[in-house]
This record gives structure tokens, C-alpha cells and sequence, in this order.
């Protein structure tokens, strides 16, 4: 389903986006054994570099590969997650949780355990500051995706606050900052939980209507409860009496309204720093581009 209106918020793509997707490809075709060339085919026809590239438009080249490696390597075990039990997959995020949190050395003879040691090796050269931003958001990403609570959350509070977890609102933010070379100081960063609460919501409702199809057609055929639906679609569907393309359609009213209130909210700071300046702009392109790749990504497209 489309948008009804389009957005409001800018919308930008990196100019080095082409080379970015032909790097972190070639570099997952050597290091990473996808199960057969259909499924690697499937998973470059996704284009997860791009996305990048979407969210992190003014970025560095280097650091945006750093991103673009992550963050595919996110998508790569969200997959294999939702193919298996809720304990399986605590089994081997508790391992990669143990090496993001310097516990443990990652073992090149594991394919994602080399990738994930060779982005955080990277990042930590680039910036160990914000790289740790990076890490304990990651954290916070695998550890909800591992939630039993996921099975449970029937009301759209409760939704919105499991999902801010869920879907990486600390990784993604923290990420964007890294990305973008953006420093805050702690009442700053404090100053924008408002602002990224606002701009993750608008993330999680684009991505619950565009990804709404292919999510219920993989529940239908998954029997392992990490595939389990956990979206708003259905919620508000329930909780308002309405079908799914009446939720979808109100979502989509709601997504609008929230980017109004996020010019409202962002013009409320007061004075900003230039990096705070820059961080506004960032979380924009964060949204905008969230939205533009879910829309075009064959990741949900259902054939």
C-alpha cells in the first residue's frame, strides 16, 4: 500500500550509494556462507546498503560502510531469528551480545562473528566514543528482538515502547550520529530523547504498514515462534473495530501528523549548537529515509 500524501521531510540519498552496495556486497560474498545463491540473490536484491545511504545521507564514506556492514549484518540474523525458537536465538545473541560488550573475542571461523569484530574494530578506529553509542544501542536491539514479551503486547503504549527497542530506535539513533561525525554532550543528548522518540515512532509506523503483507504471509508459514506477528497493523485494527487497510490508512494519517509534531518539537529546543543543528537535519533524513527504502526494498514485497 502506498502513502496517501507524501512526506514532508526532506529526502536524500548519499551520491556515493552505487559504490557503497557493490563494497559491502562484495565483502558479505566473501565472508558471510549464504545457504544456497537463491538466498544470496534474494538478500542483494534487498539492497540494505542503500538504505543506509538513505538514513545517512551527509555521511562519511568510510563510517557509512562501517553503517552499511552493521546494519546488514542486523538484517542477516533478524532473518534467522524469526526461523527459530525464541531460545535458539537467545543462544546466539547471548555469544554476540558477549562480544559487543568486549566480554569475549569474536572467532574469525564464525562468519558473523567476524563480521560483527571487524565493525566494531572499524568503528572504534573511526570514533570509540560514538562507536560505544553504537554497541550499547546494539545491545538493546538484539536483546528485545529476543523478548518472549514480543508474543504478548496487545496495546499500542505498551507496542510503542516494546517496539522502540525492537526495531533500534537507541542502534539506529546512535548510528546516525557515528555516521555523521555528530558529538552532544550529555544535556544535549538528553535534550533530543523527545525528538528520536518522535522520528522512531514515525520509523516503526512505515515500516509496520510497508512490511504489513510480507510479515503475515512469512507468519502464515513459519511454525517457530520467532516469527510470531508483532506489528501495529493488527493492533489497531483490533483495538478500533477496523480491517488492516482501515488501520493502515489511519497509520498513514498518523505518520503525517507525527512529522508536523516533529518540526513543532524540534523548533521548541531553543538555541541549538551546530551539532545539535546537524542532529535535527539527521534525524529528518532518518525518518524520510526509512520510509523512501521500505517502500522500495524488495525485502517486502511479496511475490
Amino acid at each position: 500500500m502506498s502513502s496517501p500524501t507524501s512526506t514532508t521531510l526532506p529526502v536524500k540519498s548519499h551520491p556515493d550509494a552505487l559504490h557503497l552496495t557493490a563494497s559491502v556486497h562484495a565483502y558479505l560474498d566473501s565472508t558471510y556462507p549464504f545457504s544456497s545463491q537463491q538466498t544470496k540473490n534474494a538478500f542483494e536484491s534487498q539492497d540494505l546498503p542503500r538504505f543506509t545511504a538513505l538514513l545517512y545521507p551527509e555521511s562519511q564514506i568510510e563510517r557509512l560502510e562501517s553503517a552499511a556492514l552493521f546494519t546488514s549484518l542486523t538484517a542477516i540474523l533478524d532473518d534467522a531469528f524469526s526461523q527459530m525458537s525464541i531460545a535458539d536465538a537467545r543462544k546466539i545473541g547471548a555469544r554476540l551480545l558477549a562480544i559487543m560488550q568486549g566480554a569475549t573475542t569474536a572467532d574469525d571461523a564464525v562468519p558473523v562473528e567476524r563480521i560483527l569484530g571487524k565493525v566494531i574494530g572499524d568503528m572504534n578506529v573511526q570514533s570509540p566514543e560514538l562507536a560505544g553509542d553504537v554497541l550499547n544501542g546494539a545491545v538493546t536491539l538484539f536483546l528485545a528482538q529476543t523478548d518472549k514479551r514480543r508474543l504478548e503486547v496487545t496495546g499500542l503504549d505498551e507496542y510503542f515502547e516494546f517496539r522502540y527497542g525492537d526495531v533500534g530506535g537507541d542502534f539506529f539513533t546512535a548510528l546516525s550520529r557515528f555516521a555523521n561525525d555528530i558529538v552532544l554532550s550529555e544535556d544535549e543528548k538528553v535534550k533530543f530523547k523527545g525528538l528520536e522518540k518522535l522520528m522512531i515512532r514515525h520509523v516503526i509506523i512505515a515500516n509496520d504498514i510497508l512490511s504489513w503483507e510480507k510479515e503475515l504471509k512469512e507468519a502464515d508459514e513459519s511454525n517457530e515462534e520467532g516469527g510470531a506477528l508483532c506489528s501495529v497493523v493488527p493492533i489497531l485494527a483490533r483495538n478500533l473495530g477496523i480491517g488492516f487497510e482501515g488501520a493502515k490508512r489511519v497509520l498513514w494519517v498518523a505518520a503525517r501528523e507525527l512529522e508536523g509534531e516533529m518540526e513543532r518539537v524540534a523548533g521548541g529546543l531553543g538555541p541549538l549548537s551546530e551539532e545539535g543543528e546537524r542532529y535535527v537535519q539527521a534525524l529528518k533524513y532518518l525518518a524520510s529515509g526509512n520510509e523512501e527504502w521500505c517502500r522500495t526494498t524488495s525485502r517486502y514485497r511479496v511475490e
